[in-house]
């Protein structure tokens, strides 16, 4: 009796510590950023703080794999060497995994998530039928999401040439070089020297997804994190949101929604808000057109 006591004892001690082995065990983090940050090294420190504040909340330590080609990517989450991954929503639903978001985060520069057609001329979408559009090549069909995601239907796939690049940063040497007449690229890499044409409806920017990592574990650590650069507090949502995307890519919308163009926001200084007294202005009074009451109140 002894003996099996001993031995019940053993298996005992044997499975808390494997248990608590399988705690401390790092845990992969894949990233494959090619839209939302316009260089490798940059990913890469994207990869590392995400990482970093995220095992400070889970107290386990993440270690950061970024990747440059999705074929790469994919091919490891699916063979199981990942146990979550960062990428773009957009990658996530083009492709044919299934990819569950823990939560997004929009980019600290556009929250609003839009994409936008640049151009160096300033010009209008319908004169740039037929003209050379650049944007990075995803997964899936990209025809379709700048029809039917980017202009919600309102132009056919075939209204562009579309000129396919590896990273945004090469939209943007496209137009420099003569290669492409526009960039579609999120609104956050739009720079000051090109111009903004149209700016699409919201679109999410990158999702965290939960691989072989526990999702519950996950939700409650990124609830309690602060925003990590150059993406915002990552949200918490309804888990569909690369589902969704990828409906919206598939067919537009019921609704047609009509191109508007956006007019420029004025904001005047405070300077410009001075008050009526400082610039010498006065009012006469029109105390002598009131006429006092014949009949006064009883004291």
């Amino acid at each position: 009796m002894r003996t099996i006591g001993a031995r019940w004892l053993l298996c005992a001690l044997g499975l808390v510590s494997a248990m608590s082995g399988a705690q401390d065990k790092k845990l992969t983090l894949g990233v494959y950023l090619p839209l939302s940050v316009d260089s490798r090294d940059k990913q890469f420190e994207a990869g590392e703080g995400l990482a970093k504040a995220l095992g400070a909340q889970l107290g386990r330590e993440i270690v950061a794999k970024p990747f440059a080609r999705f074929e790469d990517f994919n091919k490891a989450a699916n063979d199981g060497l990942l146990d979550l991954a960062l990428s773009e929503v957009l990658t996530l639903a083009q492709a044919r995994g299934e990819y569950q978001a823990i939560a997004t985060a929009s980019l600290e520069a556009d929250p609003s998530s839009r994409w936008a057609v640049i151009a160096a001329q300033q010009s209008s979408v319908g004169r740039l039928k037929g003209k050379r559009l650049a944007l990075v090549k995803g997964p899936g069909s990209d025809a379709e999401f700048v029809s039917n995601v980017v202009f919600a239907g309102d132009l056919p796939g075939s209204h562009f040439k579309l000129v396919f690049v590896p990273t945004v940063e090469s939209a943007l040497r496209a137009i420099e070089a003569g290669k492409a007449d526009a960039a579609l690229v999120p609104g956050a890499h739009a720079p000051k020297t090109l111009k903004v044409l149209y700016r699409s409806s919201r679109v999410p920017a990158v999702a965290l997804v939960a691989l072989k990592a526990p999702a519950g574990e996950l939700k409650a650590a990124v609830a309690k994190m602060s925003a990590v650069a150059p993406f915002g507090k990552l949200q918490v949502g309804s888990g569909d949101e690369v589902g969704a995307l990828r409906r919206r890519i598939a067919r537009p919308p019921g609704v047609r929604i009509p191109l508007i163009a956006e007019s420029p926001v004025y904001r005047p200084a405070p300077g410009a808000l001075e008050p009526y007294q400082s610039t010498g202005v006065s009012f006469p009074s029109f105390l002598e057109f009131v006429e006092v009451s014949k009949d006064q109140p009883d004291e």
